[in-house]
């Protein structure tokens, strides 16, 4: 299966708000990570990493394309952590924001993998949650790629009905990922 990341930001740079919110879930575990692994306030990560998405969006225009879309979204984040870091440095002058910015690259790649690994084994952990009818929908659209016609066809039913089904799919396995993110949150 491809990366569907280079297609979700073409149509988000084209005003498709549901590709950019595609991007931004694909991404946001990572990027909660990376902030929550430099900050012991979680509430100060979650806001850093929505400022992140909310820069990445305005600046959209300024990605390169063949880029890692992750990676260009981290390097924002780590740019709003230093600031950050040095206006809290800057109210309370004992803590050394310098030691908490400071990572090895290999580090950061090894806690990425780390993350995302965790991430594709809550979603498995999910999926087989779901009612076999659900779950061989998700295979089909998004392992075997099947248009939305093609499922159509398949289930028998009218394209709407199908992306609504779709849409609740989603849904579920997004709350089911984030309950369990949340309950193995520190």
């Amino acid at each position: 299966m491809s990366d569907p990341l280079p297609a979700w930001i073409i149509a988000a740079r084209a005003g498709d708000t549901q590709a950019f919110v595609r991007l931004v879930e694909a991404c946001q575990a990572g990027i909660r990570a990376y902030l929550s692994a430099r900050l012991s306030d979680r509430h100060a990560a979650d806001d850093l990493a929505q400022n992140a998405f909310i820069i990445s969006y305005r600046r959209l225009a300024e990605f390169r394309d063949g880029e890692s879309f992750p990676a260009w979204v981290r390097g924002i984040a780590h740019n709003l952590l230093r600031n950050h870091l040095r206006s809290r440095q800057a109210q309370t002058p004992t803590q050394d924001a310098g030691s908490l910015s400071i990572l090895d690259d290999q580090a950061e790649r090894m806690a990425d993998r780390h993350d995302e690994q965790r991430l594709v084994e809550t979603l498995r952990s999910c999926l087989a949650k779901l009612p076999d009818d659900q779950r061989q929908l998700v295979h089909a659209r998004y392992v075997s790629e099947q248009s939305i016609e093609e499922l159509c066809k398949s289930v028998g039913c009218k394209h709407s009905a199908m992306t609504m089904m779709l849409h609740r799919v989603r849904m579920r396995l997004r709350a089911c990922v984030n309950d369990h993110l949340t309950e193995a949150a520190p």
